[in-house]
Formats: C-alpha cells, structure tokens, sequence
C-alpha cells in the first residue's frame, strides 16, 4: 500500500497503560476483554475508533458502560500527562478529560501530592488542563485562519 500524498491525520492517542489501570473493570471483565485480544488501554482505543468496533465492545456487557469506560481510557492517553499522573487522576476519581480541565487545579495538585508521593504544584496541573483544553479542542476554520494570518 502506499500512501495518499497530501493526505495527513492525526496521531491516534494511544496508551499502552494495562486495562487494571483503568480501575473501572471487574476480573471477569478484564478477562473477556482478553479473550477478544484487548489486552492494553491502546487495544481499547484502538478497537473503538471504529463502529464494528464500538459494537463489538458494547455487546460485551460492561458494568461500567462503554462510554465511561472510553471517558477513562481518555484520560489515560493524554499524551502530556506522564503514566502515573494519569493514572493517579483516575484514582483520584476523575472520570473524563472534561473533568480533567474543569476540575480545580489546587484542589488536584493536593490530591495528586498526595497520590504520587511527590509534591504536584497547582501551576503544573494548570499547565497540563491547558495543554489538555488545546488537546480536544475541535479544530475550527476560524481559528487555522487567525493563525495562519498570525504567522505572515
């Protein structure tokens, strides 16, 4: 095969985290998941860009939903948060990437320190909810033209 010149996607947001870090699955569940060959939270994201995917997930019968359980995943494959971070925010019970950035950054950077054994500053956890915002942010026309014009 070979690629189509000019066309270009995005990276796909991967995490290579293990399902238990979702915290969300029960044994059994994990277990079925494993039986289908999605041993990992990049499996999960990756079987669920698609709709034969999705469908596939959903008839899986998970306790906590599909939708939740892609929210989780989300917030593992935050590309600028480091592994344990993301995973200690689960813990920490934030249960989407628009939790993440909604959430006040004192408040997280307490619970963080507290999780990590390390102190987390506010100021970082702001840091990262930006670079989260810019992250999911959809791409709008208006905003590639303000830039584009920005850079003549």
């Amino acid at each position: 095969m070979r690629p189509v010149l000019g066309a270009s996607q995005p990276p796909p947001v991967t995490s290579g985290q293990s399902l238990e870090a979702l915290g969300a699955l029960t044994p059994v569940e994990i277990a079925r998941l494993k039986e289908q060959r999605i041993f990992s939270v990049d499996d999960l994201l990756r079987i669920a860009r698609n709709a034969a995917g999705r469908n596939g997930l959903s008839k899986l019968n998970l306790q906590v939903g599909l939708g939740n359980l892609l929210d989780l995943a989300s917030v593992l494959a935050l590309p600028m948060l480091p592994a344990p971070v993301a995973e200690s925010l689960l813990r920490i019970d934030v249960r989407s990437v628009s939790d993440f950035v909604q959430r006040d950054a004192a408040e997280l950077a307490r619970l963080l320190t507290g999780q990590l054994e390390q102190p987390i500053k506010p100021e970082d956890v702001l840091i990262w909810q930006q670079e989260a915002r810019e992250f999911i942010a959809l791409p709008l026309p208006s905003r590639r033209a303000s830039q584009h014009n920005g850079h003549r």
